[in-house]
This record gives C-alpha cells, structure tokens and sequence, in this order.
C-alpha cells in the first residue's frame, strides 16, 4: 500500500477528535496526518460564557476555555500547521480525486483524502482571534465590560444566551425559549427555571443588534433596563472553503451537502462532520460530533484501502443541557418518551466541570 495523505481541515471538537481516531490507527510509515487549523488552540465553547462572566477571580476558566493542541497527534504521525484554509484544488478529471489545500500563508497542501470540520461562525463576544494571546484579552476586556455594566442585555435565548446567571434581560423572538425541536414541557420548565433566578425575559420579541445605540429598544417598542448587548444567537455555519469547490456542495441552510457515509455529495474523496453539517435537519451539536467521527474514520480507512467507504451515519436522537450559573439549570433528552432532568442532575453532569477535563483528556491531557 503506497504512502497517503489524510488532511483535516478544522481545529474544533470533530476536527481533532477524528485527527486522533486516526493517529491512533494508522502508522506513520504507511499514511500521513495533516491538521490544519486557523487557532493556534482548542476553543473549549462550552466553557465561555463562565470565562466571561465568573468572579474575576476565577481565573481557571478562561485558561480552561482555550485548550492547548501539541499533545494531539497521538502516535506522532502527523503536523499541525496554523493557518486559514482558502481554497480547495479538486481536479473532477484526475479519477484518484486528489487535490490540493491552499492557506492564506501561501501554503499548497495535497491531499489524497480531506476532511472539512471548520464548524460554525460565532458573533461577539465568542469570535476568538486566531492566537491564544488576542483570545485572553478578548475574554479579559468581556469580563469588565460585564462587570461594570448595570445590566446586561442577551439576544437570543437558544442554548448560547441561557448560560448566565448573572441578573440579566434575555430577549428571544419566539413565545418559548430554544426552538420547536424541543417540548413546550421543557422550554417552559428552563423560562421558569431563568425567572427563579432574577432573570428577566422578553419573549416573542427581539432587537436589531446591528442598529442599537444608546438606548435598547425591543421590535415592539419595549424600552430593556440594561446598558451592555450580547449577541447569544447561537452560530452559523461555517461552509465558505466548500463555496471555493465548483459545483459548491452546499445546502439551502448553508450546511455542507453530504451522503450517509458523510462523503461530500460530487466528491467521494471529501468528508464532512461537525456543525458544518445538518443531516437530514438534524441540529449541529458538539454531542453529535462522535457519531460523525466513528464514520468518518472508518470511511477514511476504507478509502485509504482502495475500498468503498461502509459506514453510514444515521440521525440522533436530540438533547440538550443548560446550565444556569454551577448549580442549576434544565436537560432533556429525545429517547422513549422524552426525558426531562432538573437542575441537580445538570450541575453534576455540567455544571461544575463544563466538561473540562473529559474535553482536555480527548486533547492528550
């Protein structure tokens, strides 16, 4: 079997999680491992809103939000190279469907097999810079804005915006929070949950983020007591190297176009996992990403053997686990009848750790 080069483009949850299903299964001598990533870190999500708004002398968190990479390769089979992918070079005419991966550093990476795992755009104040450095100062100058600010105003209550615990308004343009994947049992739960908490909610309204100023006013007319704005929206989908492929394989919802092997649709050689996809509607979730990875993994291996890739991704069950503060907060779960957990089950499986140190041991800590 000659030589191959397996590119993963992506640095997030799905990116490194299949670079290391695959470091631990392939030998250096036979095929090579290329993780190309725009952070020169691990951006630990889940964990933000605590670096942003914990007690300023809390500084475990924002070091737990931003997680180090150089431990991951684990047979040390591979390179990590921190740079934009722009561009992907794809020859439909050359049948072995090699190409090659261009970086803004002017690099000109081939590849036999690619993976996209460039996950999701984020608003302010979770737009981590590409160095570690610009993201502790963007963390540190959110933490006193929030500190010194008389109230604080979140836009969007999907999962992103319910994260605090802070007195605070949350403005959603729909009558129940999250979205209709959910009960109605469950979202009402969390709002009372929230409301418990001094949290003040605007709900079947919303806010032109982009044209506030001095004053926040709602869609409505309502005037929100509160002088600091936080976009929580929650993020979207991150497919712009796929806009450089021609055809673009990109759905009408702005995800990565993919089969049930999570080969990219027209381009058997490039697989596709994380939030840049949405099977068949399914929401992108970080608890999703492992589902992806086992197929994508062994698709590739298949694909490095000359074989016709097997495996086939089949859509999840939905679930999901808000924290409200350490000690609160509200799960549910899509199985049998629908399972719903109340705040101490949330703070022992979430709450306290934010799955820090499940997330650092996937990184080699």
């Amino acid at each position: 079997m000659s030589s191959k080069h397996v590119v993963v483009i992506g640095g997030g949850s799905a990116g490194t999680g299949l670079v290391q299903a695959l470091s631990t299964k392939l030998a250096s001598t036979e095929h090579r491992i290329t993780l190309v990533t725009e952070k020169e870190y691990y951006p630990h999500y889940i964990s933000a809103l605590r670096a942003f708004s914990g007690p300023i002398s809390d500084t475990e968190w924002p070091e737990s939000t931003l997680l180090p990479l150089d431990r991951l390769l684990a047979n040390k089979n591979g390179k990590l190279i921190i740079a934009k992918a722009t561009s992907i070079e794809y020859d439909h005419e050359i049948k072995s469907g090699k190409g090659n991966v261009i970086t803004d550093k002017g690099d000109r990476i081939p590849f036999d097999v690619l993976a996209i795992a460039t996950g999701s755009h984020w608003e302010s104040p979770l737009d981590f810079g590409s160095t570690k450095k610009a993201a502790l100062q963007q963390i540190s100058d959110w933490r006193e804005k929030i500190k010194h600010a008389k109230g604080v105003v979140l836009v969007g209550g999907g999962a992103v915006g319910i994260g605090e615990s802070k007195p605070i308004t949350l403005v959603h343009n729909k009558s129940l929070l999250l979205n209709p994947t959910y009960p109605d049992k469950f979202r009402r739960d969390l709002a009372n949950r929230l409301e418990k908490q001094n949290i003040h909610l605007v709900l079947d309204d919303s806010i032109d983020v982009e044209n506030t100023r001095d004053e926040i006013v709602t869609s409505k007319g309502f005037r929100v007591n509160g002088d600091l704005l936080i976009p929580t929206r929650g993020p979207r989908a991150n497919p712009a190297l796929l806009e450089t492929l021609s055809p673009a394989p990109i759905t009408s919802s702005g995800h990565a176009a993919v089969e049930a092997t999570l080969q990219i649709k027209g381009y058997p050689n490039i697989f596709a996992l994380g939030d840049v996809i949405s099977f068949e509607g399914e929401i992108p979730q970080k608890a999703k990403h492992g589902g992806h990875i086992a197929v994508v993994s062994s698709n590739i291996l298949d694909a490095l053997a000359g074989r016709e890739p097997q495996a086939k991704y089949t859509k999840s069950f939905e679930g999901i686990f808000v924290t409200i503060g350490k000690n609160n907060g509200a799960g549910y779960v899509g199985v049998w009848w629908g399972l719903m957990f109340g705040g101490w089950v949330v703070k022992i499986l979430k709450g306290k750790t934010l799955f820090v140190g499940m997330v650092k041991k996937s990184l080699g800590y």
